[in-house]
């Protein structure tokens, strides 16, 4: 008996007139529990399995779902269909396509987010390019601030990142990165948008004593003497509070007669 197991949806988006791919086992886990599978590729509600003559605008080669181009009309429920002889895995994915907002170079409404904080040298990934950079595709990435090409030596290309140095709040905004694709002779663009917000890091305080001052307490010869140890950090009390003489935690000293407590 075959046994179906059904996963959740998945939410793909692509710009109009770019490549797209979709990888079914993108999950390792579950690629590596369905490598003696079968695998085929469906648009939801169709009875003929997705053509995997790479000629046709959408194919399937291997695990892979592509677009080539993608068009509006593509937008809609696809499925991956992994069997044996005993268990059929179906794998849902929605597919959106869409156009950029008028007189930008972006949509808002698919925009993938990114966090840097200030004051460092931060980076910003241009994401899923995996299946798109091979030894035949090697041309740059050109990036765009509010659909600006940016030129400052602040910001330094490099791979499928752009290095940002000493970052600031006002380097916030859409950014977009471009690049070229060559696949069976033709020539696509592909694009990424994404929304970085740089947060400011708190400065952190250094730690202090602020009592005893100067590791000195003054008492009279003979008195019992209970001594908190007051100290202000930017840890809060996650900091770790030890009494030491000349270096040797106190309670390897003095036969007991002097114990470290809470504080």
């Amino acid at each position: 008996m075959v046994h179906d197991v059904l996963h959740s949806q998945s939410l793909v988006s692509v710009l109009v007139g770019e490549p797209l791919t979709i990888d079914c086992l993108l999950d390792k886990t579950l690629a590596l529990q369905h490598m003696n599978y079968s695998l085929t590729w469906y648009k939801s509600g169709r009875k003929m399995p997705v053509t995997q003559v790479k000629l046709s605008r959408i194919h399937q080669h291997e695990n892979l779902l592509w677009f080539m181009p993608a068009i509006l009309e593509d937008s809609g429920s696809y499925e991956c269909v992994m069997w044996n002889l005993t268990s059929c895995n179906k794998i849902y994915f929605s597919v959106i396509v869409f156009k950029n907002t008028a007189g930008l170079c972006f949509n808002g409404d698919f925009l993938y987010a990114q966090e840097i904080s200030a004051s460092s040298n931060e980076k910003i990934v241009c994401p899923h390019l995996d299946y798109f950079r091979d030894e035949k595709n090697t041309l740059p990435i050109h990036w765009y601030k509010e659909c600006n090409l940016i030129d400052n030596e602040r910001f330094l290309n490099r791979d499928n990142d752009l290095i940002i140095n000493s970052a600031n709040v006002n380097d916030s905004g859409n950014y977009s990165c471009k690049m070229t694709y060559n696949y069976m002779e033709k020539e696509y663009n592909i694009s990424r948008n994404i929304y970085v917000t740089v947060t400011e890091t708190p400065l952190k305080k250094k730690t202090e004593i602020l009592y005893p001052r100067n590791n000195t307490i003054e008492v009279e010869l003979g008195s019992n003497v209970i001594v908190d140890c007051n100290v202000s950090s930017f840890k809060d009390n996650s900091i770790g509070i030890s009494w030491r003489v000349n270096n040797t935690l106190v309670n390897f000293l003095f036969m007991g007669r002097v114990k470290e407590g809470n504080q």
